[in-house]
């Protein structure tokens, strides 16, 4: 199974898309794997954050309120007094 598109197959996992036999293979590679585990773990937040942005939008209650006046609105913050890395 090394052949297997271990990213491909993590996004279907997080989508919910995978079956049985393919979750089992990605369960048993990320605790096998430490690469393939922070790939997992990095896919995740990125999933994770891509749904609380959308659920934070929250359009589906009033589709004529979009980004663009939501803008108008968002307080500008200054990222100077964060440390830099």
């Amino acid at each position: 199974m090394d052949t297997m598109d271990w990213d491909s197959l993590i996004q279907k996992h997080l989508d919910g898309q995978t079956n049985a036999e393919e979750a089992e293979a990605l369960s048993s590679r990320i605790v096998a794997d430490a690469g393939i585990r922070a790939r997992y773990l990095q896919a995740g937040q990125v999933h994770g954050a891509l749904a609380d942005e959308v659920l934070a939008l929250d359009l589906g209650d009033d589709p004529k309120v979009g980004v663009a006046s939501m803008e108008k609105n968002k307080p500008i913050r200054s990222f100077a007094c964060w440390p830099q890395q």
